[in-house]
């Protein structure tokens, strides 16, 4: 695990920094530490998304780690977004643990099948 979360912290902002100056690319950060998941941004610039990071390192990890729902609610994210076809999708899932509650391999291929569908083109 990452209690201080310094691994995840570390690594969600080498990618953020990586990438934050690309005019071409808008941001979304759903949290997932209880069934209700978090969207910390959507659609958002990268100033937004700059605070979105630092609130989601700031949240207090808790015992729930539903894949499910943040799969879901990813693909809801995906599926409400404009449609344009040349847009371009990349999702990056980072986990401290283990689902729960827990997800069938089936299901969780299913649940990433439907958000890889989800996007126009």
């Amino acid at each position: 695990t990452d209690p201080n979360k310094a691994t995840r912290a570390g690594s969600i902002n080498n990618f953020f920094n990586a990438y934050k100056n690309k005019t071409n690319f808008t941001w979304s950060l759903i949290s997932f530490a209880t069934p209700d998941t978090i969207t910390h941004a959507a659609n958002a610039d990268a100033d937004l998304m700059t605070v979105a990071i630092q609130s989601l390192i700031a949240t207090k990890d808790s015992v729930g780690t539903p894949y499910a729902t943040a799969l879901d609610r990813a693909e809801s994210m995906v599926s409400d977004d404009d449609g344009d076809p040349n847009k371009k999708y990349v999702v990056v899932f980072w986990s401290d643990g283990r689902p729960n509650p827990s997800i069938s391999d089936s299901s969780l291929e299913e649940k990433i099948d439907r958000l890889l569908a989800a996007a126009p083109g």
